[in-house]
């Protein structure tokens, strides 16, 4: 039997794959960060985080919560010199949003002003951007093809 996409077993898988697996590498990767003076965190968030999608509350909130870790971990780390921003991706071809079918990804292509799906590469190479400008912490960059405006 498959839990309902709002269900108490699905928010806690929710919440411990997506803010868990967050809070866990940052602590992973934080005493030498510390140590060094120097880091880059880079968490990834969605488009969902900042502004909520109907019958999503838990994946949505999971990622809301990831967007307040990254805001909070910049403004306790950028002292000791580690940036920590979120890239919030819009609807990406993946498989994750394969399940939607071909008419539901046709009709989110319609609405993105681009007029297609993000690539998961083109969020890759926006990572690769954040972590590598040494001037953005506490940030958040969407990169939804327009989605959003």
């Amino acid at each position: 039997m498959r839990a309902s996409p709002n269900s108490s077993r699905t928010w806690q898988r929710l919440y411990a794959v997506n803010v868990g697996g967050c809070f866990h590498c940052s602590q992973a990767v934080l005493g030498p960060m510390l140590h060094a003076h120097a880091g880059c965190i880079v968490n990834i968030s969605s488009i969902w985080g900042s502004h909520g999608a109907s019958c999503e509350a838990a994946y949505s909130s999971t990622k809301h919560a990831i967007i307040g870790l990254t805001r909070s971990l910049s403004a306790e780390l950028s002292l000791s010199g580690i940036r920590v921003n979120c890239v919030a991706p819009g609807v990406i071809d993946t498989d994750m949003v394969q399940v939607l079918g071909k008419e539901t990804l046709e009709q989110l292509a319609r609405e993105i002003p681009l007029g297609r799906l993000g690539r998961p590469e083109e969020i890759a190479r926006m990572v690769l951007a954040v972590a590598e400008n040494p001037y953005i912490t506490g940030q958040v960059i969407t990169v939804d093809g327009g989605f959003l405006n």
